[in-house]
This record gives C-alpha cells, sequence and structure tokens, in this order.
C-alpha cells in the first residue's frame, strides 16, 4: 500500500503527526513517518544541497515495501528504510514499564523471564552487566540492524536508525565511527542514526562513504 504525502523538510512534528493521522496510518506505518522526519529535519540543509527541495513523500507498506518511504526531491526519488536501535530486551522492558520509571535490563543476557524483569526494572533484584561488554553488543546489534535495511535499498538510498538503546554521545560516537571503519570507501548509503531524549534535545550523525557529520542541541 503506497500512502502519498505533500510534505516538506520545513514540516513541524505536529504537521508530520497530522498527517499521518489524517490517513489513519497503521502504528508501525505512523512512527516510521514521523520517527523519519524528526530525524531528516535535522540535516534539512545537507540533504537540500544534495538533492534539491523535498517536495513529496510516499509512505509504502506492505506488499509494496521496501523501501518504507520514497523521498521525493524534485526529479530525483531517495529510497529510505526506518529501523530502530533496540536490542532485546529493551522493548519487552518497555512494555512493562507501561510509560513509568525503573531500571533499565542489561542486552547482554539474552534470556529474561517476565518475572525476572519485573524484578530488575522495579529494583528489587540487581543484575550488573559490564558497560564496555554492554557496548559491544549494542555496536554487534547497530552493525545488523544496517545490514539488512541495506539490503532492502538500492545504492544511494538513506537508512535512519533511531537508537533507543545508548546512554550518552560518547557511545553514539563509537557506534557510528565503528560503521565509518568496517565500510570505509565501500558505503554506498547514507546512514543517519539519530537520538532525541526529548523535543528540546537530539544527537545525530551523518554518514556516507566520504564524510561523517554530527550535531547535537544545545540545550
Amino acid at each position: 500500500m503506497i500512502t502519498a504525502f505533500k510534505l516538506s523538510l520545513d514540516a513541524t512534528d505536529q504537521d508530520v503527526c497530522l498527517a499521518a493521522s489524517a490517513q489513519n496510518l497503521e502504528a508501525k506505518s505512523w512512527n516510521e513517518l514521523v520517527w523519519t522526519f524528526e530525524a531528516l529535519r535535522r540535516w534539512k540543509d545537507v540533504l537540500e544541497a544534495r538533492f534539491g527541495n523535498l517536495t513529496h513523500v510516499d509512505h509504502r507498506s506492505p506488499p509494496d515495501d521496501p523501501p518504507d518511504i520514497m523521498l521525493h526531491f524534485g526529479p530525483t526519488d531517495v529510497p529510505l528504510e526506518h529501523t530502530l536501535l533496540k536490542p532485546y530486551p529493551l522493548g519487552w522492558a518497555d512494555a512493562i514499564r507501561g510509560g513509568h520509571g525503573g531500571f533499565v535490563p542489561p542486552v547482554t543476557t539474552k534470556s529474561w523471564t517476565r518475572a525476572q524483569l519485573q524484578n530488575l526494572i522495579y529494583g528489587i533484584d540487581d543484575v550488573w552487566a559490564d558497560a564496555s561488554e554492554t557496548l559491544a553488543a549494542t555496536f554487534q546489534e547497530f552493525i545488523s540492524a544496517v545490514a539488512k535495511k541495506v539490503e532492502r535499498l538500492t545504492p544511494g538510498g538513506i537508512v535512519v536508525v533511531d537508537d533507543r538503546a545508548t546512554h550518552d554521545s560518547r557511545e553514539r560516537e563509537i557506534l557510528i565511527k565503528g560503521l565509518r571503519a568496517e565500510s570505509g570507501s565501500h558505503l554506498q548509503h547514507t546512514i543517519i542514526l539519530f537520538q532525541r531524549n526529548n523535543p528540546l534535545q537530539f544527537w545525530s550523525a551523518f554518514l556516507t562513504a566520504d564524510e561523517l557529520l554530527i550535531r547535537q542541541s544545545d540545550v
């Protein structure tokens, strides 16, 4: 299914949310569109210098994907894939928390019961993990997520990785610089790593074969 949206990179979060809701996108598709624009907006000047002005987009869902989104920059069409960096069991832990606070489980432990996760989240039991091992595991998840998405794209496409796993800018720089070291000049796509704590604070990296740019909010 292909759903067209007349959106530019000047569109606000509210603009994109309203457009997605007006088309009754199901939850996954809604998130893909809204979260993708959150990331792309931070790189408006760079994207427009490369491709021109964004005039409209098509969101594509099965059976018409990949890609998740087709960006139409004037005469240039750029395919885009969106993915979450959220290793197991972070998603399950979020569901248990239900929007409330709590401790974050380590991603190095690959088998959990619901009771074990609940006890950790609510501070009943302690489970410790080595920080370097946690970052190494997150890096492997990052590399794997990018590789899967790149397989679905033609050269020149964009992969937006929505980071829900790292804790600070140092860890994010290690991830993106590690990907750059592994890919080198063979990278045929643009990788955007994006993390946002709240509407005012963000961190993002823009990686191509020939450059790595990093931006973050001032607050």
